[in-house]
């Protein structure tokens, strides 16, 4: 969630690092770990502190308000 247009557009160019950051958040969980409410809330945690640190980086600001799962499927 971002409220600044000037937030997007740094996340449409930086695009690949993002995804980059949050597939290996994301895949490195472990399955029984993300079953849970409070370990799906400890992943969303970790993502967003990894993206206000990369656009921190690159923006200036952290920019990301929140990290919204509207669909998670886990294998």
């Amino acid at each position: 969630m971002v409220r600044d247009n000037d937030v997007v557009a740094a996340i449409e160019t930086h695009m690949p690092m993002i995804r980059n950051t949050l597939n290996m958040i994301i895949g490195g969980q472990v399955f029984q770990d993300i079953q849970t409410a409070e370990g799906k809330e400890i992943m969303r945690q970790e993502c967003l502190q990894a993206l206000r640190e990369n656009l921190e980086r690159e923006l200036g600001k952290p920019g990301v308000e929140e990290v919204l799962f509207t669909n998670l499927v886990m294998q």
